[in-house]
């Protein structure tokens, strides 16, 4: 038995504002059930280590809580995704689900993102008067009229190992990178009219477009479903990714140009044949929000072969071009030294706040294919106005004003982050990780 030398205080940092803060359900005991696939264990691509495990069943049980791990080895095949009964049943079984497994997202499965929302339909436990107090009804979300809440509670942990729990990017105050989340979505939530674009990057990507407004979001209604843009998580699904990632996908209209990319979220780069970081950008033209031509290496050819092969199993939204989002973590970036697997140090960085990234095809779901496409096309060094022109928008949440040229992102700089708001969070949590210096400011010696 390996000798057992307790939780460093980097790591319990985190663990304890991911029981205390994210999930926050400490008023009495309940069932929690914890993810992990075996492969993990031994260099297979859902990452995770024992003592890990460990640390955040401890979490859960030094607040009262009843932990059970559910160990599985379930190897997932391409299009032939699976939701596996005994997980179903797990989901079911219990209130807080903690998912740590990377092949397995609610993203993309949608028997799994359905199913944690309405898991406890017609459960004793749930319908009595107790159990009413015990889960009330939280009508923001909750779909079906019914007095209580049917839905588990599901944690999308990120920091599977002992070494991530101790990085600066899990460290990071939960309640400010929430907060970046929500403000990040001012300038798009006060789009009461579509409102034009224009994004670039120093790798020769330019882009042209329009928001969509939000109180129209039916003109560009496909593929991964979203929320509204200044959500809270708690208020809109059970879905509670720690630490928290990205902000919810913008639909847009009209779009005309070239991206070119490097990297992409890894889970579908890996069914589509490419390493998560490659040397020759993709290419891509879009005309009128559908990609007309993909070029590039070998990459851009395994792309377009395997976006030939979705359409088949979907439909001709596949070459769809209309969305995109972007990573809101202010800390979101780890070493090799730290985490030496590339699938998912890539995936860390996807939700770094210079992250931008577009759908590359917006077909959703269907009867006979269950799972949402959502490769992406991932800019590092992004520039987006939004010109509002000469009219004023107001932003409901804040009052906040938009008029003129707004810029969102500059030279990879997501301007939001300059906030006050997040400043005052910052000062609230001394010794923690908090906004990092803006690059573009730093000063440069001249002779």
């Amino acid at each position: 038995m390996a000798i057992q030398v307790g939780i460093p205080e980097a790591a319990w940092i985190f663990l304890q504002d991911m029981v205390d803060k994210v999930v926050d359900m400490n008023e009495d005991s309940k069932e929690v059930v914890i993810l992990a696939h075996k492969d993990g264990l031994y260099n297979g691509e859902n990452l995770i280590d024992e003592e890990a495990v460990a640390w955040v069943s401890t979490a859960f049980t030094s607040r009262g809580h009843r932990c059970s791990i559910l160990w599985v080895d379930d190897p997932q095949r391409v299009h032939e995704w699976r939701y596996p009964p005994v997980v179903k049943a797990a989901v079911s079984a219990c209130d807080i689900f903690i998912n740590t497994s990377w092949q397995m997202p609610v993203e993309e499965i949608a028997e799994f993102r359905d199913h944690v929302e309405r898991s406890h339909e017609g459960d004793p436990n749930r319908m009595s008067e107790e159990g009413k107090k015990r889960f009330p009804r939280r009508p923001e979300k909750q779909r079906e009229i019914r007095d209580y809440d049917s839905g588990t509670w599901f944690v999308r942990l990120f920091p599977v190992t002992a070494d991530l729990m101790c990085t600066k990017w899990a460290q990071t105050p939960s309640e400010l990178v929430n907060m970046c989340r929500y403000i990040s979505s001012e300038p798009f939530n006060a789009c009461k009219e579509p409102v034009p674009f224009t994004m670039t990057d120093p790798n020769g990507t330019k882009l042209t477009g329009t928001i969509v407004s939000p109180a129209y979001k039916d003109i560009a209604k496909s593929g991964v479903p979203g929320m509204p843009y200044n959500s809270w998580r708690k208020d809109n699904s059970h879905y509670l990714p720690t630490p928290e990632w990205v902000h919810p996908p913008i639909d847009c209209k009209e779009v005309n140009g070239d991206i070119y990319f490097t990297e992409m979220l890894p889970w579908w780069a890996q069914y589509i044949g490419i390493s998560p970081y490659w040397e020759e950008p993709i290419h891509i033209e879009v005309e009128n929000c559908k990609m007309v031509a993909i070029d590039g290496g070998n990459e851009a050819k395994l792309l377009y072969k395997f976006i030939k092969e979705l359409e088949t199993y979907t439909d001709d939204r596949m070459w769809g071009f209309e969305k995109f989002h972007f990573g809101i973590h202010p800390n979101a970036k780890v070493t090799k030294y730290e985490c030496p697997h590339d699938i998912y140090r890539r995936t860390i960085e996807h939700s770094n706040y210079n992250d931008v990234h577009w759908h590359v095809g917006s077909a959703g779901g269907n009867e006979k294919y269950n799972f949402y496409p959502h490769i992406t096309a991932d800019l590092l060094c992004p520039s987006l106005v939004l010109h509002f022109g000469d009219k004023k928008f107001i932003e409901d949440g804040s009052g906040k004003e938009f008029t003129g040229d707004y810029v969102v992102y500059e030279d990879g700089w997501l301007t939001c982050l300059d906030d006050p708001r997040l400043a005052e969070i910052s000062a609230k949590y001394p010794g923690r990780p908090g906004i990092p210096v803006n690059p573009n400011k730093l000063p440069v010696l001249t002779k």
